[in-house]
């Protein structure tokens, strides 16, 4: 049973998690934190880092016991659903998880908003092991964020376009 995985504990919040005592019978959500470089470069890594656990002590509240939330190691993060049983239910956690992940953060008095881009991935649809279930799940997440990207970039390119 998946409760019996050995796991490190990282911020004293969420377990460290080690790919090799993952089973492959779940769905993956592996998520990425939009904009966490430059407020770890300009705030510092102190600043950093209470970002990092703030964000882990938010992800237990969009998922249910049975679900697995870990860090991954810098800004990502893995998120292992038991039995979510179709790619919409685990959409909505994606969902609820991007929505408790952009809620404002007080860093070193200033109010900091980041957000996630979350790939998901499927057991047996995307994958039948688990290297290959969080590599889909990575990749998903990667086309995430340059769709976010692409989106951020068009809107500064038409704000700073003049009215006509």
């Amino acid at each position: 049973m998946v409760r019996h995985f050995i796991f490190i504990i990282s911020f004293l919040v969420l377990p460290q998690l080690s790919l090799l005592h993952i089973l492959t019978h779940h769905e993956h959500l592996f998520l990425d934190l939009n904009g966490f470089k430059p407020i770890n470069d300009t705030l510092g890594h102190e600043a950093g880092d209470i970002l990092l656990l703030t964000v882990a002590q938010r992800l237990p509240q969009a998922i249910r016991e049975c679900d697995y939330p870990g860090r991954l190691g810098g800004d990502e993060f893995l998120v292992i659903l038991q039995d979510i049983g179709a790619r919409d239910n685990a959409k909505k956690v994606a969902d609820k998880l991007q929505e408790l992940i952009s809620q404002p953060c007080l860093l070193k008095g200033q109010t900091i908003c980041v957000s996630a881009s979350i790939g998901i991935s499927l057991y047996p649809d995307d994958a039948t092991d688990i290297n290959s279930l969080v590599h889909r799940a990575d990749q998903c997440m990667y086309q995430a964020k340059q769709a976010t990207l692409a989106d951020k970039a068009l809107k500064e390119m038409e704000q700073s376009m003049p009215n006509k």
